[in-house]
């Protein structure tokens, strides 16, 4: 694994016009032998200091990439604890808009978010605020090598973030053909599924979903199959 050192740099490159002025800047990071590890555009926004007459859409903006149009290929889900902001503070960030329902009202929420680089462990930020005891539903499409996601707080269906992806090196699909616990007669079955699933993946990706059987014998579970 590669270290980034302290050799990062980052331009300001647009603003544009809108209720909330926005700045787009771009940085890039190198590892200890000066090659590129990372590079990333990031826009902050100013709240209520826009509206100065100057461009609403940058022409700089790297494009979001859409999400393909399907049903997710997988998806998993997190709860936040309620007390989430509070412990996060122990990391050193102390701005009241996490902590003070206050401060939060002034700033126009009706209670304390979560902090952006809370979120950010949970896949979620920026798009939408998420609050504390929310839960975080993370979609995720394969696309080859990439894997596209979209982050959902379940209680209010509000996409939290999205045009995101991740590009892998390479993805390699292991499905044992045997669990490694004894025999039973219903590991015929099972195997023929897998065997199927292998000679036709894409089909039982339109599926989209994860079972998972539990084999009882002699009224005592023996055995789990995922597929």
């Amino acid at each position: 694994m590669a270290n980034i050192t302290s050799n990062s740099w980052a331009r300001f490159l647009s603003k544009e016009n809108s209720p909330q002025k926005a700045k787009l800047l771009k940085s890039e990071s190198y590892d200890e032998n000066g090659q590129l590890v990372l590079r990333n555009q990031c826009v902050t926004f100013a709240v209520k200091s826009g509206n100065f007459g100057g461009p609403r859409n940058g022409t700089k903006v790297i494009s979001c990439e859409p999400k393909p149009n399907r049903n997710p290929d997988v998806s998993l889900s997190q709860k936040t604890s309620i007390d989430q902001a509070a412990l996060y503070r122990l990391s050193g960030d102390r701005n009241p808009l996490h902590i003070d329902p206050s401060f939060a009202a002034v700033s126009g929420y009706d209670r304390p978010i979560l902090h952006g680089l809370c979120t950010l462990g949970f896949s979620a930020r920026f798009v939408k605020p998420v609050y504390p005891g929310q839960t975080l539903r993370v979609d995720m499409w394969r696309e080859g090598n990439r894997i596209h996601f979209e982050t959902v707080a379940v209680e209010t269906s509000t996409v939290v973030i999205s045009g995101a992806y991740v590009d892998l090196k390479s993805v390699s699909v292991n499905m044992p053909n045997k669990p490694s616990s004894p025999s039973l007669r219903s590991d015929a079955i099972f195997e023929f599924i897998i065997d199927e699933v292998k000679k036709n993946p894409q089909k039982a990706k339109s599926i989209g979903g994860v079972f998972l059987y539990k084999i009882t014998k002699d009224k005592k579970e023996a055995k789990q199959w995922s597929i």
